[in-house]
């Protein structure tokens, strides 16, 4: 897994650094579902929206590669029709097993959706015509002055709309149901007639149902996360600032890392392990370095040597980092037992 690395510029603060890692899905009961066939939404006149969803399936990526095989339309189609069978989305047990087995799907997709509507309110605003007066008065230098200006109303109008789709995720081997999802999504557009501009209706239908597929996506499939993580820059609990040769150094590795040069500061960190191997702060940043690089191991090694070294009251951070990495060793395995490698 490549880590992407940036950091994160503060005042007078120890450098972060951000690292994107891979999160297991939400849903941990679709790792078995590889190959997906799509019956038609209940609620979908035309099928338009179930193709849509199709499409968003389609679509989903982990670390480059396709993570569903999704059944063509057109060969799901010609089975449904041959065998005769339901097209509303509500297929019985029998019927999906059977559809599932001739398509090759190890599981079929069923669900509903309630077809967006736009719904348009007018209301009015209040504008003031600064080219006309109809009220006037004279100053004490005797010059016309404007009281008061030409006031008039104009038409303003909301556009909203908004979409539910339900998803059922059906066994082929078992006919029972591997999980169950309502996503919403919903949109809105004002403008008024001089100024601002409408959306089409099919802008707003649109961009509510990519919200609400969009919530969907950590549900189904592992899905990249930034973390940020923040070393520390000063070191209590022990003497470092007695010891010149480890905190030059110690320093050194912080200057690096925050001008971005993370690799050749945990280096630093290293050597000044070597002078000096009681200091909490430089085995946290080891710990630091080593989580950058995905060695969780190594990492969780080095956070619960940086807490054993504190003799005076605790860093809130090492305790902190131990969890995350734990965390982090949890989710790793859970992403393997999703990944379709296995």
């Amino acid at each position: 897994m490549v880590a992407v690395l940036s950091l994160l510029f503060g005042c007078s603060s120890p450098p972060k650094v951000k690292k994107e890692v891979l999160m297991p899905a939400r849903v941990d009961g679709l790792k078995q579902s590889k190959k997906i066939a799509f019956i038609k939404f209940k609620g979908d006149t035309n099928g338009l929206y179930t193709q849509k969803v199709e499409s968003f399936f389609r679509q989903i990526k982990v670390d480059g590669q396709s993570y569903f095989e999704v059944v063509e339309r057109e060969a799901l189609q010609k089975i449904i029709e041959e065998q005769k069978l339901s097209q509303s989305g509500l297929l019985n047990e029998q019927e999906s097993v059977k559809v599932g087995n001739i398509s090759g799907a190890d599981t079929l997709v069923v669900g509903s959706i309630s077809l967006p509507k736009v719904d348009r309110v007018r209301t009015s605003e209040e504008r003031t015509d600064f080219n006309t007066c109809v009220r006037w008065y004279k100053n004490k230098k005797k010059k016309r002055v404007c009281e008061r200006y030409r006031i008039y109303r104009v038409n303003c109008f909301t556009q909203s709309t908004g979409i539910q789709v339900n998803v059922k995720f059906v066994s082929v081997e078992t006919a029972k149901s591997n999980y169950q999802g309502n996503y919403s999504g919903s949109d809105r557009n004002y403008y008024c007639t001089d100024r601002g501009s409408p959306a089409t209706q099919e802008e707003l239908k649109e961009s509510a149902f990519n919200q609400a597929v969009s919530s969907m996506r950590k549900d189904v499939a592992p899905y990249r996360q930034q973390v940020t993580i923040e070393m520390l820059d000063e070191d209590d609990g022990s003497n470092l600032d007695d010891k010149d040769d480890a905190l030059e150094l110690f320093e050194k590795g912080l200057k690096l890392v925050e001008n971005g040069n993370i690799d050749r500061g945990c280096t630093f960190f290293k050597q000044a392990s070597a002078k000096y191997a009681h200091s909490p702060a430089i085995y946290y940043n080891l710990g630091v370095c080593a989580e950058l690089k995905s060695n969780l191991s190594q990492a969780l090694t080095f956070y619960k040597a940086a807490q054993n070294k504190i003799d005076d009251e605790p860093l809130p951070k090492i305790p902190q980092a131990i969890r995350r990495i734990e965390k982090r060793m949890a989710d790793d395995e859970k992403v393997k037992q999703q990944s379709r490698g296995e």
